[in-house]
């Protein structure tokens, strides 16, 4: 990934947590799951608003009207 590219997690692991020991490997594994939880959360929130709406339009009589679904 590009971060860890730039950012080396054991200087990244002692700004936020200077009375942790962070190994590299650690900070690498904490890294990637935060990006994988922030792109699950991203797509989560796509499907909620991708979602169909529940409502229905009819025509009756030549006017719209919304009913539920069943």
């Amino acid at each position: 990934m590009v971060f860890f590219a730039i950012i080396d997690p054991i200087d990244l692991a002692d700004i936020a947590w200077p009375h942790v020991r962070v190994t590299r490997e650690l900070g690498y594994t904490i890294g990637f799951f935060m990006f994988w939880s922030c792109t699950l959360g991203a797509s989560l929130f796509t499907a909620l608003l991708l979602r169909p709406s529940h409502a229905r339009i009819e025509y009756v009589d030549g006017t719209m009207s919304a009913r539920e679904q069943p």
